[in-house]
C-alpha cells in the first residue's frame, strides 16, 4: 500500500526534505505561507531558527515546528522534543511576537503519538495562549495527507508515483505556469465582474462551463479566478487538468473523491479529446452540484468538442478582447511599485496588443527588461525581443537542431515515439533523423520546455513559445529551417487541419496583413507543383482561400464548367427546401460559402459562381439556396457594410445578359427570397455546441442603403407580378403585416411605390386584392401614417 510505503520513507527522512514536503503540504492545506526560519534558502539545508515556518492567519500568526529522526539530540525523545518546540514557539524574546498574536501551533514528526502525550502537549499550548490551537500532523497521519494531493508525494517520496501527471492542485498548475515562457497566471486579476456573475449563475443552472475566445484574451486566468472563488465561497476544492497525451482516468478515480465536492478546471481541453470524454464519463457518475466542471478551449477549435458534448448539459462563456482603457489599467497594475511607463509607450503598448492581455504583458515584461521601446515596431520584433532577452536561459534558439524540434512538436502538438510511418516521412522528405529528434525532447525536457509521457509522447510545454518557434522554424525568411511549401505538399491529406490550426495560430499572433505577402510567398509554389491534383488542391484552397481569393474562385469555376449541363423543364425545377435539409455543404460549396459569409472583395464574384452552378444543374437549386439564403442573410453589424453581401445577392440575379432560361430561373430565385429581405426583425443564432445556442434577436438599423436596398426588391417585384401574382401577393402580405416596433418612417418613404403597384395592377373586384389592401391602409393608420389615397380605384 502507498501510505505504508511513505510511512517507512519518513521514519528515515531526512530534515531538510521533510520541511519544505510539510511546508508544501501545509500550503496546499490553505495556509498562507510567510516564511521558513529554519531552512536555507535555495539550499536543501536547514538552519537554526524559531519556528521552523510560520503562516498568517488574519492579524495572527500559526507556528510550525517539524522534527525527524535526523533533528533528535543524543538521548532526546520525540515527545521531548515537542514540548520544548512548543515553549519555542511562545518564547517572545526569541520570536518577538506576543503569544496572544499565535492563534495555532502546528507540530509535524516521523514518529506515532500516543493519547496521553496529545493531550499534554495540547495543554502545554493553551498554558502559554488559552485561545491558541495545536495541530497534530505525525507520522501516520502525514502518508494520508500526501496522497491526498495529486503528485504531492510525488516529488518527495523517492519510487512513489500517485499520478500520471494529468491532475494538479490549484496552486502546483500556478506554480508550473511560473516556469513557462507566458506570462505567469499568478498575476493580478483585473476586471472581468460581468463574466465571473455570468458564469457563477451558469455553473448554479449546470455543473459543465465552456469559455472561449480567442489567444490570449484571457479564458484560462478567468477559469483560475473561478477556481478561487468556488473555494472560498462554496467549499469546492479546485484541481486543475492539463492537456496531456496521458489517460486521465486513474487520476480521476484515485483524486476525485465522493465525499468532497470539486471544481475541476480543464485547460486547453482540445488538445486532449480522450481525456475530455473520460471526464465527462467520470462526472456522469458523481452526484449533481458535487463536481463543478470549466473547459476553456480557443474558439476556432470551439467544434471539435462539439461530439463529446452533445446531449451533456452545459453552459457557454465567449470572452471577449478588452477595450484600450482596460488593457492600459491591467498594464499599470503589472508594473512594480517603483516603476512606471511613459505614456507613449504604454499608448503603443495597448495598440499592439489589440486587446489581447498575453500580448500586453509580454510587452511590458520586455520593455522593464530591455528599456528598448523599438521592440514595439510590431508583433514580430516584440516575441523576438521577449524571447532573446527576457528569458535569458534561451540559448536553445540558437541551436537549429533545438529549434527545429520544437517547430516540430509545434506543428503535431503531441509526437508518438512509435509512429513509424510519420518517421519514414520525416526521413524521406525532411532528412530529419527520428533517434536524434528523440535524444532532442529529451535534452529540451531537461530544461522543462518539453513534456515526455511514459517515455513514448512528446509535447511541447508552453502555448506561446509553440507559436514563436513555428514561425521561426517554417516561416520566417532568415532562420526558417524546414520548407515550408514542401511540408504543406506532404501533409496537406493526412494534416491539413494541423495545417489549418497553425496557420490560424499565426493569424491570431501576428496579424493578417503582417503576415500576407511571406504566406503567399510560401504557398504559391504549393498550389502550382499541386494544380493538376484536384484533391490536394480542394484541401489547399480549403485552408488558404483568404490568401489566395481568385485562384479559389478559378478554381471552382473549373469544377462547374466541369459538370454535365442539366437541360430540366423550367416548369419541373424546385426552390423549395425543408428546414433539416441538407445540414452539412458539399465540398466546393464549402468554398463558396467562405465568401458569402463575409464580405470579401470577391462576395460578388462567388455569388455568381453560386448561381452559375444553378443554372447548369438545376437540381442543385434547393440546397445551393439553402446555404446561400443562410450566409447572405441580414446579420447585426450588416448596416457597417451598407448591407453589401444583400445589395450584391440582387445585383446578381438581374443581370441584362441572361438567357431567357436563366432570367427565368434568377427571377424565381429572387422572387424565393425577396420576403425574407423585406422584414424588420430578424435573429442571428450562433451555436455553441451540445445544444448551447446564442440568439441575437435584432431590428435592421435605417441607412440609406437599406432604403435603396428595399426599393430594389419592391421595384423589381413589381415587375413580376403579372406572371407570377400570387407569390407577389403572398410576399406583400407579409409586407402589409408588420409589428409595431417597425420604424414608421420607412413605411412613409415607401408608399409611394406601394401605391403606384396598387394602381396599376389591383382589381377591387378581387377579393384577395382587396383584402391585402386594407390591411395595407390599416398598418399605415396603426403608425399614424396618413395612406394615399388616390389609388384610380375604390376598394371599400
Amino acid at each position: 500500500m502507498t501510505t505504508t510505503i511513505i510511512e517507512k520513507y519518513l521514519s528515515s527522512i531526512d530534515q531538510a526534505t521533510f520541511q519544505k514536503m510539510i511546508n508544501h503540504l501545509l500550503h496546499l492545506e490553505g495556509y498562507k505561507f510567510i516564511g521558513s526560519p529554519g531552512s536555507v534558502i535555495g539550499k536543501n539545508k536547514t538552519s537554526k531558527g524559531s519556528p521552523d515556518s510560520f503562516f498568517e492567519s488574519g492579524s495572527d500568526y500559526i507556528f510550525c515546528e517539524l522534527t525527524t529522526q535526523e533533528r533528535l539530540c543524543k538521548g532526546e525523545s520525540f515527545f521531548m522534543k515537542l514540548k520544548k518546540d512548543i515553549d519555542h514557539c511562545f518564547d517572545v524574546k526569541t520570536t518577538e511576537i506576543d503569544k496572544q498574536k499565535i492563534s495555532k501551533v502546528i507540530l509535524a514528526f516521523t514518529e506515532e503519538i500516543k493519547p496521553r502525550e496529545h493531550n499534554e502537549l495540547k495543554n502545554k499550548v493553551k498554558s502559554h495562549n488559552p485561545n491558541a490551537e495545536l495541530v497534530i500532523y505525525s507520522i501516520q497521519e502525514i502518508p494520508f495527507r500526501l496522497v491526498y494531493y495529486p503528485g504531492l508525494a510525488d516529488k518527495y517520496i523517492p519510487g512513489v508515483k500517485t499520478t500520471k501527471a494529468t491532475l494538479y492542485t490549484l496552486p502546483d498548475f500556478l506554480k508550473t505556469t511560473e516556469k513557462g515562457l507566458q506570462p505567469s497566471l499568478t498575476n493580478p486579476f483585473f476586471g472581468r465582474e460581468d463574466e465571473i456573475k455570468q458564469a457563477k449563475e451558469f455553473l448554479s443552472l449546470n455543473d459543465i462551463l465552456i469559455i472561449t475566445g480567442s489567444q490570449g484574451v484571457g479564458k484560462s486566468k478567468l477559469a483560475v479566478q473561478l477556481a478561487g472563488v468556488f473555494e472560498s465561497e462554496l467549499g469546492y476544492e479546485p484541481r486543475v487538468i492539463a492537456s496531456s497525451p496521458v489517460p486521465l482516468w486513474e487520476d480521476l478515480t484515485n483524486f476525485i473523491l465522493p465525499a468532497k465536492k470539486y471544481f475541476i478546471f480543464f485547460d486547453d481541453a482540445n488538445k486532449s479529446l480522450p481525456n475530455l470524454d473520460y471526464l465527462l464519463q467520470f462526472i456522469k457518475s458523481r452526484e449533481q452540484d458535487t463536481t463543478k466542471v470549466v473547459i476553456t478551449v480557443r474558439e476556432y477549435v470551439r467544434h471539435d468538442l462539439n461530439k463529446f458534448l452533445f446531449n451533456v448539459p452545459h453552459n457557454e462563456i465567449t470572452v471577449k478582447t478588452l477595450g484600450d482603457q482596460q488593457i492600459s489599467e491591467i498594464i499599470n497594475n503589472s508594473l512594480p511599485e517603483d516603476r512606471a511607463l511613459d505614456t507613449l509607450v504604454s499608448e503603443r503598448i495597448v495598440s499592439i496588443s489589440k486587446g489581447n492581455i498575453r500580448l500586453a504583458l509580454m510587452a511590458v515584461s520586455s520593455i522593464l527588461q530591455n528599456n528598448d521601446i523599438r521592440i514595439l515596431k510590431d508583433v514580430f520584433s516584440l516575441y523576438d525581443q521577449y524571447f532573446q532577452t527576457v528569458k535569458t536561459d534561451l540559448s536553445f534558439l540558437d541551436k537549429p537542431e533545438n529549434l527545429k524540434a520544437l517547430g516540430l512538436l509545434s506543428f503535431f502538438g503531441v509526437l508518438d515515439r512509435n509512429n513509424k510511418e510519420l518517421k519514414t516521412t520525416l526521413e524521406k522528405h525532411f532528412n530529419i533523423n527520428w533517434s536524434k529528434l528523440w535524444e532532442t525532447f529529451i535534452e529540451l525536457e531537461k530544461v522543462e520546455l518539453v513534456d515526455i509521457f511514459s517515455k513514448e509522447a512528446a509535447k511541447i510545454s508552453d502555448q506561446v513559445l509553440a507559436t514563436y518557434v513555428f514561425y521561426k522554424t517554417f516561416i520566417d525568411e532568415k532562420f526558417a529551417s524546414i520548407n515550408y511549401s514542401q511540408w504543406i505538399e506532404v501533409f496537406i491529406e493526412q494534416y491539413n487541419q494541423k495545417i489549418n490550426k497553425t496557420l490560424i495560430d499565426l493569424i491570431n499572433t501576428f496579424g493578417f496583413n503582417e503576415l500576407k505577402d511571406r504566406i503567399n510567398s510560401l504557398i504559391l509554389n504549393v498550389q502550382k507543383k499541386i494544380e493538376t491534383d484536384n484533391r490536394k488542391l480542394f484541401k489547399f484552397f480549403e485552408i488558404f482561400w483568404f490568401y489566395r481569393e481568385i485562384d479559389t474562385l478559378l478554381f471552382i469555376r473549373n469544377w462547374i464548367n466541369q459538370l454535365e449541363e442539366e437541360n430540366t423543364e423550367l416548369s419541373k425545377i424546385k426552390y423549395s427546401y425543408e428546414v433539416n435539409d441538407f445540414v452539412w455543404a458539399p465540398e466546393y460549396l464549402s468554398l463558396l460559402i467562405n465568401f458569402w459569409r463575409h464580405s470579401t472583395p470577391f462576395t460578388r464574384e462567388a455569388t455568381e459562381l453560386g448561381l452559375k452552378l444553378m443554372f447548369k444543374q438545376p437540381s442543385r437549386i434547393p440546397e445551393v439556396l439553402k446555404h446561400l439564403n443562410e450566409n447572405i442573410a441580414f446579420q447585426r453589424f450588416d448596416f457597417k457594410y451598407g448591407y453589401l453581401r444583400q445589395h450584391i445577392l440582387l445585383d446578381t440575379l438581374d443581370n441584362n445578359e441572361f438567357t431567357s432560361r436563366e432570367k427565368a430561373i434568377s427571377e424565381q430565385i429572387f422572387l424565393s427570397k425577396s420576403s425574407s429581405f423585406l422584414g424588420w426583425e430578424y435573429h442571428q443564432t450562433e451555436g455553441k455546441g451540445g445544444g448551447k445556442i446564442v440568439i441575437y434577436n435584432f431590428q435592421l438599423v435605417k441607412t440609406n442603403a437599406l432604403l435603396k436596398l428595399r426599393k430594389k426588391i419592391l421595384e423589381r417585384l413589381f415587375t413580376l407580378f403579372k406572371n407570377n401574382q400570387q407569390i407577389v401577393l403572398d410576399t406583400m402580405n407579409k409586407y402589409a403585416w408588420t409589428s409595431k416596433s417597425f420604424d414608421s418612417s420607412i413605411y412613409a418613404e415607401e408608399r409611394h411605390i406601394i401605391s403606384e403597384f396598387i394602381s396599376n395592377n389591383l382589381n377591387p373586384e378581387n377579393y384577395s386584392h382587396c383584402k391585402l389592401v386594407n390591411q395595407y391602409d390599416d398598418t399605415l393608420k396603426e403608425h399614424n401614417i396618413k395612406p394615399i389615397e388616390d389609388w384610380g380605384i375604390c376598394f371599400y
